[in-house]
């Protein structure tokens, strides 16, 4: 292609009619003419079907925690966001703290005794009377048995809340779930969720959720504070999510932010199977519209809970105030969030938890900025066979535009990866952080996700498609790959602390030439999972007539589809 400028070779123009072929993989019939134009419910049928959680094969876990700061307060643009993290003041001068507030020691005892509890909790047995005053039993709750015509009233109660399940005999059959808190002025409540709970053939579902109630029970001051002024947890959660949470939402949606990609997330209260507060914070191919024809997407969101810290940390819930002032926003532009009274926070032990779900892989060095003190202990997992580069081969079949199949080699040159730990909770001091904490998961799960669409186990191949595969350096250098067209290349890098880039380099061919050349494309996920484009070449060619028109419809292409393998043959498509 030549140097000089001239009209771009790039079909920016149209689309073409699309359709699904039936598979057992929802792929695409053919790829768009217009990355840059693509809306989601014209890339739906470009869509794969949602990619199994790359968490869900490794093992391992690791709790991480953040500590509170003016630094979270400040708009984007303002600051490096998560990098910011590490500057963040502590609460009391001059001393030294995790940024979620524990010990070596009490997070590795308490990783023994969850490992236990979770053992037990997966084999919480069948619905019956038994089974309830087990879960009772376990959870630190009283239980009652009152006897009935129709069966059995079982009642599991705490020092301020109270669950009574009707259990019909002899079917064993739940009625009714009714739920009684002594802070409610409107009295016993039907508990949609724990009712659900109660029809599924075992107890699993509602041991998870009785436990997150015992729990919140529990660790709630006494009558004597409670008469006094103060909240009980159920209190506080309700109180974040009404005057905070859902506020925040309203407002991000009015900027017609998505707040489940860019923004604090979509909270909910008892949603999917979950007693209390959740916030979704992402889903895979979040762009495509929910009635397209691909399987339902993968989600991710945190379980908002309290529990104990370290007392006089300065981690806890607040009491008496108000999360956000008046106004939602402040002078500056950020949310509004309000300092808490800190003589009120002293001697507090408890404080707010983002349990999530699912976990989550990220670097050890973002692991380390959370939770600096806990590095040396944290278990580490290794990302795409360990750290030192083995070689992956993988084979997927695309769809043209006229629904021929295409079958693609694809394999790695080299990788450059960290070492990255299983985050199961994240101890915050404000929920000014959410947003924080957020914008590091997203970018670890984009990047999973991206890797996914070509490297997942069940493309992967143990030789390469096409004969052997060279480095990097050799492919630069026209190795035999370029003589199969079907092939692509990638490169992984992720520096210590910086967004991590991938490189997609294929054989084109130089119509001008009749010459087989390289053409590379370099993208960077930063916070938020946001994809920039940042270098590309079309056959060896650094200026190309169309440059910026290719990259910008690559970006849009990237964030819908999140598909390296569609986008690839997209490419191909454009430059030859």
């Amino acid at each position: 292609m030549a140097d000089s400028p001239r009209s771009s070779p790039f079909n920016f123009s149209n689309f073409k009619d699309f359709k699904v072929i039936s598979s057992s993989e929802v792929t695409p019939s053919g790829t768009p003419d217009n990355f840059l134009g693509v809306s989601p419910a014209q890339l739906a049928s470009f869509s794969p079907s949602a990619l199994d959680a790359a968490t869900n094969a490794v093992g391992s876990s690791a709790t991480v925690q953040l500590n509170a700061g003016p630094g979270f307060g400040k708009q984007p643009a303002q600051r490096d966001r998560l990098t910011d993290l590490s500057q963040l003041t502590q609460l009391n001068a001059g001393e030294r703290r995790p940024v979620f507030g524990r010990t070596k020691s009490e997070m590795l005892e308490r990783r023994e005794i969850e490992e236990v509890i979770d053992l037990i909790r997966q084999r919480p047995g069948t619905i019956s009377e038994a089974g309830l005053a087990r879960l009772a039993r376990a959870n630190q709750l009283d239980f009652f048995a009152d006897d009935y015509d129709w069966g059995k009233r079982l009642t599991l109660g705490g020092k301020i809340s109270v669950i009574d399940v009707d259990l019909q005999l002899p079917s064993n059959k739940v009625s009714e779930v009714i739920c009684t808190l002594t802070s409610s002025s409107s009295g016993p409540q039907r508990q949609t969720v724990l009712y659900n709970n109660l029809q599924e053939p075992t107890l699993d579902s509602f041991a998870r959720n009785v436990e997150r109630f015992a729990r919140l029970d529990r660790l709630s001051p006494g009558p004597e504070k409670l008469a006094a002024g103060e909240s009980d947890n159920f209190q506080i959660i309700e109180n974040l999510y009404k005057t905070a949470l859902a506020r925040i939402h309203k407002h991000e949606c009015s900027l017609h932010l998505d707040p489940e990609s860019e923004g604090h997330g979509l909270p909910v209260i008892d949603d999917d199977g979950v007693l209390g507060l959740s916030i979704w914070y992402w889903s895979r191919q979040h762009k495509l519209s929910n009635d397209s024809s691909t399987t339902s997407k993968e989600k991710w969101r945190v379980i908002v809970e309290i529990d104990t810290g370290r007392s006089g940390s300065g981690w806890g819930v607040l009491q008496n105030n108000d999360y956000i002032g008046s106004d939602i926003v402040n002078p500056n532009g950020g949310i509004n969030w309000q300092e808490p009274d800190y003589s009120n926070l002293e001697d507090q032990s408890n404080g707010f938890v983002l349990v999530l779900d699912p976990p989550v892989l990220i670097p050890y060095y973002d692991a380390a900025i959370l939770d600096p003190n806990g590095e040396a202990e944290a278990e580490t997992i290794p990302t795409l066979e360990g750290t030192e580069f083995k070689s992956l081969y993988s084979r997927r079949t695309i769809y043209d535009r006229n629904g021929d199949p295409i079958e693609y080699g694809f394999s790695l040159s080299s990788a450059r990866m960290p070492e990255t730990r299983r985050v199961e909770k994240i101890y915050i001091s404000h929920p000014r952080q959410i947003q924080s904490v957020f914008e590091i998961l997203r970018q670890s799960i984009r990047v999973r996700s991206l890797i996914d669409s070509v490297f997942h186990q069940r493309y992967l191949d143990s030789k390469p498609s096409h004969g052997s595969t060279p480095s990097l350096e050799s492919f630069l250098l026209r190795s035999s790959l370029v003589s199969h067209p079907n092939s692509m290349t990638f490169h992984i890098e992720s520096p210590y602390g910086k967004a991590p880039k991938l490189s997609l380099l294929l054989p084109t061919k130089d119509m001008s030439v009749s010459d087989c050349r390289i053409s590379c494309f370099t993208f960077e996920i930063g916070r938020n999972g946001t994809i920039k484009v940042k270098s590309s070449s079309v056959n060896e060619n650094l200026e190309y007539a169309g440059k910026r028109e290719l990259e910008a419809a690559l970006e849009n292409g990237l964030n819908v589809s999140e598909d390296l393998g569609i986008t690839g043959h997209w490419l191909y498509e454009q430059i030859q």
